[in-house]
């Protein structure tokens, strides 16, 4: 039940990050990825938890460097059952907002 509670609060977090995003991000690109952050949030609150892995690789390829979808793969990840990349812990996040470091942290309590 506790990772649910964390992965519910990531959740949030991170939707509330796109809604900032779309403020300053060309419209086109934004509605996209904004529209694919919804598809993963629903998979996720469906229990769809392979497509919501689907989904969050899709975001991650789109934007290697955000935080928000390191976040989802890790929330993804977890929720599947599936083992975590390495590589998505293991290389340096973002840190260039309060955001990001509070998705790092996140995703760290997530996996221990």
């Amino acid at each position: 039940m506790m990772k649910w509670t964390l992965s519910a609060l990531a959740l949030l977090v991170s939707v509330y990050g796109i809604a900032q995003d779309e403020l300053s991000s060309p419209e086109s690109v934004t509605s996209d990825y904004a529209q694919l952050v919804t598809q993963f949030s629903s998979q996720m609150a469906a229990q769809d938890y392979s497509a919501a892995l689907v989904s969050a690789i899709e975001l991650n390829q789109r934007d290697p460097s955000d935080s928000n979808a390191l976040l989802y793969l890790v929330m993804a990840y977890q929720q599947a059952g599936k083992p975590l990349p390495e590589w998505v812990l293991a290389e340096p996040w973002p840190n260039g907002s309060a955001e990001d470091v509070i998705n790092r942290q996140l995703a760290q309590m997530l996996v221990e």
